[in-house]
């Protein structure tokens, strides 16, 4: 082969093998890149919903949802665990927040007050669960509570995060 078009073949395959390479690590990084930020959100938002989750789940803790396998105790120290740990989290606050909602409505009948800011309702989701506790008995149907403007589970996890938010401020301003 002459010299002029093995250096033509070289100078060509080097650039195409470079350019091959990056074709195949830019795609899979931007991947991991999203599913990194993906995960720190679901991690920050689990970490963030436990006062609500806790004060429901203490009222209501036959609401858990407990799936105990071999796999399932070492979720913790998984990386792939927190999505399970995150979304079993927010069915188990909004499955708390259903069974607390006959209260919540008793509590903004009887204040002629529906709530309009989180932190309203987070001040009558204590106060309902207080009359829950006290053995107050109260029958009705289940409504909506902190219903999200848009329609999907990050809108219903940002209401959610809202109301915790405000459940953590307004039992750090009880204390």
């Amino acid at each position: 082969m002459p010299d002029p078009i093995r250096v033509a073949g070289v100078m060509l395959l080097l650039p195409g093998f470079g350019l091959f390479l990056i074709g195949i690590t830019v795609p899979a990084a931007v991947t991991r890149v999203s599913a990194a930020r993906i995960w720190w959100r679901h991690l920050r938002a689990y970490h963030t919903l436990t006062p609500l989750w806790a004060v429901l789940h203490a009222e209501f803790p036959e609401d858990a949802l407990i799936r105990e396998s071999a796999r399932s105790r070492f979720d913790r120290f998984r990386v792939t665990g927190v999505h399970r740990r995150f979304y079993r989290r927010v069915i188990e606050c909004r499955d708390g927040l259903v069974r607390i909602s006959p209260y919540l409505v008793y509590i903004q009948t009887a204040e002629a007050h529906r709530a309009g800011t989180s932190t309203e309702l987070a001040q009558q989701l204590r106060r309902a669960l207080r009359a829950r506790a006290a053995g107050l008995e109260i029958s009705g149907r289940p409504v909506s509570i902190a219903t999200p403007a848009a329609d999907g589970l990050d809108a219903d996890v940002d209401e959610l995060l809202a109301l915790a938010d405000a459940l953590r401020a307004v039992g750090a301003a009880a204390r």
